[in-house]
């Protein structure tokens, strides 16, 4: 006959002998940005984001560039169409560009943001890959420079 203790399923956190046993928190930390790189301008290699805190108006630009634009109610008017390019021929790099500069125009316009430089180049047979240098202008003076990378 089986017992009483066998047929009863306890809450969590509670022991068989009535005793509670403590649940393991371990505080985060905050997340690292792996899309919009901080780097020193002399160093470009010099990658620093990865164990500081993302900066709101980079977290901006993460989010337009992650985020395919018009795929839900909330991404009506943030996010990249870069999924609408569907050669890749000659007017690939022009139409990669001209979409990186329409998903920062908001940030852009807003004085966030500068745009310092755009490239397009061949990754893989039958990929590009888009580089875009910008400048955070609400980062402190000195440390503002910022990168984006994202293969189409």
């Amino acid at each position: 006959m089986p017992s009483l203790l066998d047929l009863i399923v306890l809450p969590a956190g509670l022991h068989a002998l009535g005793l509670e046993e403590p649940a393991l928190i371990l505080p985060l930390g905050s997340p690292p940005s792996l899309i919009a790189e901080k780097y020193n301008a002399q160093t470009p290699r010099d990658v620093r984001s990865i164990l500081e805190p993302a900066d709101v108006v980079d977290a901006q630009v993460q989010l337009a560039f992650a985020v395919a634009r018009e795929t839900g109610e909330a991404v009506e008017t943030v996010g990249q169409r870069f999924a609408d390019i569907r050669k890749n021929d000659e007017s690939a790099p022009t139409q990669i560009a001209t979409e990186a500069r329409r998903v920062l125009d908001a940030l852009v316009r807003q004085g966030d943001v500068s745009i310092s430089k755009i490239t397009v180049e061949e990754a893989g047979d039958d990929g590009r890959l888009l580089t875009v240098d910008y400048v955070n202008l609400r980062a402190p003076k000195g440390d503002a420079t910022r990168q984006v990378q994202r293969t189409i």
